[in-house]
């Protein structure tokens, strides 16, 4: 302690630890918890300028851990604190001390990120009186937009983002092989899972739409061609990458049989790819698929996918048939199909052509008691109509969807202008980073059309994270074209008045698809 030059953090912890045993004597988890508090405080304080690089790599272990246990890893913690909600309290003091964030304010989508969640500060705040936690658990739909502002912010002060491409290039690798895996164990021998501690939440909590947008991401990675510098430090790379395949369509598979959004996701997410990607090497994948339809159409696989569903190659088609808007064979596909529709005119009637047109129903209600749809998705309780544009209109009014649109609108559009500009430019990694988020949020997108999935911590915090990391490879486009702006300038205004260059002057643009590793844009601190 000696070594802080700050007096004050000394000061609070010698006035907040009496407290903190008075609280130990009356409550013993109110004490822990604030001796906690506080110790993670000091450390903060010690190490503040720290804080932002300790917050990225706790991201990336919370985003490693949603990806391969599911719902059960958004379970570790205390009620109602747990990882997502502690990994956000710990980024906002991470800012608080750390500082580092504000580039990411410097990009106008940051601001509608900011605009969405006071409109849904807005719609919560009145219910928090009446609803308590049930109305902060719904508001996570846009409090974990803070997400994309921190995430935004480190990346940028700390020039991550082919750290994070990285990062992602060698874990991603093993989902492919653990998805199919954990399907077979969650479906089959569920009830032997270990639990999470203090609650009746499996370990591994296998839900196929969150799998299906994770096996996109992972399949348009390899597509645009940002895994190629991993394939080949791989020893029988050739081998592997057949294998890989192989265990990607196995988990498309069982995801797809078992979830309609799952299929969807992968599907759009690839063909995205596939419309603007000229070089994707999609023969691989084909070859794969068309043997996998061969022998199950042949052999006429059948296997459990939970839910009153198989994997085969008919339930498939009966998914992809429902989703096509057939009526299907499966009483069962054609009863959620039949509710949501008409839950959905609904929601739009009481809010376009009614009373709730401003505000909606707010967070905190449970819309499908109040909607009388309680009950219809195989029997199990239920909160919400299964799709991210009615929940927020249901929640939030047209207002709050105006907003919720325009912001993911000109994100997309930001990142489909970034992909040409870069392609036309030669600068061919970030013209593949662009596609890739494209590709992934359009998986996460489609996904939360047909299930409650943004709205819990698996499918929100990852999908914050991965607009706060598009909103980072944005900014660093601009600056470094707005250095090479700089840099021809100069270069011409040298060769007018016949002078020689400076030896520190910048390169004006990055040769085809060399990473940015070295380069420091002069627009961040």
């Amino acid at each position: 302690m000696t070594r802080v030059r700050l007096w004050w953090p000394i000061a609070g912890a010698i006035a907040v630890a009496p407290i903190a045993g008075t609280l130990t004597v009356v409550s013993p988890r109110a004490g822990l918890l604030s001796a906690a508090a506080l110790s993670v405080i000091s450390f903060a304080t010690y190490y503040r300028q720290r804080l932002p690089r300790l917050f990225l790599v706790l991201v990336g272990v919370s985003l490693f851990g949603y990806t391969f246990l599911g719902k059960g890893f958004a379970y570790f913690g205390v009620s109602p604190l747990f990882v997502g909600e502690l990994l956000l309290l710990f980024g906002v003091l991470a800012a608080s001390l750390g500082g580092g964030f504000m580039p990411a304010l410097r990009s106008p989508i940051s601001w509608l990120v900011i605009l969405w969640a006071v409109w849904g500060l807005v719609c919560t705040v009145p219910y928090l009186g009446v609803y308590g936690l049930d109305a902060l658990r719904d508001a996570t739909i846009w409090g974990y937009g803070a997400f994309a502002i921190l995430v935004a912010g480190f990346m940028l002060r700390l020039h991550w983002w082919t750290k994070a491409s990285d990062a992602y290039a060698d874990w991603f690798w093993w989902f492919a092989f653990w998805s199919p895996v954990a399907g077979v164990i969650f479906n089959t021998v569920e009830p032997s899972i270990p639990r999470v501690p203090g609650s009746d939440i499996p370990l591994l909590f296998v839900k196929a739409g969150d799998f299906g947008v994770q096996l996109a991401g992972a399949a348009t990675f390899v597509l645009v061609g940002l895994a190629d510098s991993r394939w080949r430090q791989r020893p029988h790379r050739v081998a592997l990458e057949w294998l890989w395949w192989m265990a990607w369509l196995a988990g498309v598979a069982i995801t797809g049989a078992a979830s309609r959004g799952a299929l969807v996701s992968v599907f759009i997410a690839v063909a995205t790819v596939m419309l603007l990607q000229r070089r994707a090497q999609l023969w691989k994948p084909a070859l794969v698929a068309f043997v996998f339809a061969f022998i199950f159409v042949g052999a006429d696989i059948k296997l459990n996918a939970g839910q009153d569903r198989e994997v085969s190659a008919r339930q498939i088609m009966e998914n992809l048939r429902s989703i096509g808007g057939a009526e299907s064979n499966s009483s069962n596909l054609e009863g959620t199909r039949a509710w949501r529709l008409q839950w959905w005119q609904d929601i739009i009637g009481y809010t376009v052509h009614g009373r709730y047109f401003w505000t909606g129903k707010g967070f905190g209600i449970n819309l499908a008691d109040d909607d009388d749809y309680q009950g219809t998705v195989n029997g199990l309780p239920n909160r919400s109509p299964h799709n991210i544009q009615m929940t927020v209109l249901a929640r939030s009014g047209v207002p709050g969807l105006v907003v919720w649109s325009i912001l993911h609108c000109t994100f997309a559009l930001s990142l489909i202008v970034a992909f040409f500009r870069a392609r036309r430019e030669r600068r061919e990694w970030w013209a593949r980073v662009n596609l890739w988020i494209l590709s992934f949020w359009l998986a996460f997108m489609v996904n939360a059309a047909f299930d409650v999935f943004l709205e819990g911590p698996q499918g929100g915090v990852w999908f914050w994270c991965l607009i706060g990391f598009g909103i980072a490879a944005l900014e660093a486009q601009r600056a470094e074209r707005s250095e090479s702006v700089r840099a021809a300038r100069h270069k011409a205004a040298d060769h007018v008045t016949h002078r020689t260059p400076t030896p520190s002057m910048p390169q004006p643009a990055l040769p085809n698809a060399v990473r940015p590793d070295a380069m420091q844009p002069r627009g961040f601190p």
